[in-house]
C-alpha cells in the first residue's frame, strides 16, 4: 500500500517469529474465506438469495440463525481484508434476503439494527483502509437501503445524513485527496438535495421526487458544500478530488 516502508517490512519478515506469526495468520484467514465462500455457495444452489421468490418462498428461504452466524462469517472475513468485493456482495445479497423475508412475514425490513452493524463494519474496515472502495459502496448501499424506508424530513434520517457528512469531513481531514470518500459524500449530498437518479441520487429508492427540498434549504445546502470544498482546494489548489 502507498506509504509503507518497504525496508522496514522486509526486515521484519527476516524476523522467524514474526514469519512465523504472519502464515500462522495467513493459514487462519484462508480457512475462515474458504469457508465463507463455501456458504455463498450453499446459499446459490438452493436458491436462498434469489430475487425473484414469490412472498410464500421468500417467508422462508432463510434459515435466521444460518443467516447470522453467516453474516458474523463474513464479517469476520472483511475485518482482515478490507477489499474483498466478492465477500461484501454475498453480505449485501444476504441481507435483502432477509429483508424480503421480513416482508413476506410482515415484519420490518432492515432495522435500525441492521443498519447500525453495516455502519459499524464497514466504519471498522475504513479505518484500517480508509481508501477501500467496496467498504464505502457496501455502506452507500445501507445508508441507501435506510433512506428509502425512513426518507428525510424523518428526523432519524435527517441524523443520519448529518452523521455521515460528518464522518466524511474526519476521513478527508486525514487524506483530502480520498476520492472513495470525496464520491460518497456527493452520494450524501445527492440525498440531502432529493436529486433524480441521473444526477447522483440512488437506485434503490424512488419514492421522493426530485425539487422537494425547499429553496432556501438546498441554497444553503449548496453553499456549505462550496465553502468545504473551497477550503480543500485552497489547502492544496491540485486537489482533483475536491
Amino acid at each position: 500500500m502507498h506509504g509503507r516502508n518497504r525496508a522496514s517490512h522486509l526486515a521484519r519478515l527476516s524476523n522467524p517469529s514474526f514469519a512465523a506469526a504472519l502464515e500462522r495468520k495467513v493459514e487462519s484467514y484462508a480457512k475462515l474465506a474458504s469457508a465463507a465462500k463455501g456458504r455463498r455457495l450453499e446459499f446459490l444452489r438452493a436458491g436462498e438469495l434469489d430475487e425473484e421468490l414469490d412472498p410464500e418462498e421468500a417467508r422462508s428461504a432463510l434459515d435466521p440463525e444460518e443467516a447470522r452466524s453467516t453474516l458474523e462469517l463474513t464479517a469476520t472475513v472483511l475485518s482482515i481484508n478490507q477489499d474483498y468485493y466478492t465477500m461484501w456482495s454475498f453480505r449485501r445479497d444476504l441481507l435483502l434476503a432477509l429483508d424480503r423475508q421480513h416482508l413476506a412475514a410482515g415484519r420490518e425490513a432492515f432495522p435500525a439494527a441492521s443498519l447500525a452493524a453495516e455502519l459499524k463494519l464497514t466504519a471498522a474496515a475504513l479505518q484500517k483502509n480508509p481508501k477501500s472502495y467496496p467498504a464505502f459502496h457496501h455502506r452507500k448501499l445501507a445508508v441507501d437501503r435506510a433512506l428509502s424506508l425512513r426518507p428525510p424530513p424523518d428526523p432519524a434520517a435527517e441524523a443520519l445524513l448529518q452523521a455521515e457528512m460528518g464522518l466524511t469531513e474526519a476521513l478527508l481531514a486525514q487524506d483530502a485527496r480520498n476520492f472513495h470518500c470525496v464520491s460518497y459524500r456527493r452520494f450524501l449530498l445527492a440525498q440531502a438535495l432529493e436529486l433524480p437518479p441521473e444526477l447522483g441520487a440512488p437506485q434503490v429508492r424512488g419514492q421522493r421526487r426530485a425539487g422537494e427540498v425547499g429553496g432556501e434549504e438546498r441554497r444553503r445546502l449548496l453553499e456549505g458544500e462550496m465553502k468545504f470544498t473551497g477550503g480543500l482546494i485552497e489547502a492544496n489548489f491540485s486537489n482533483g478530488s475536491a
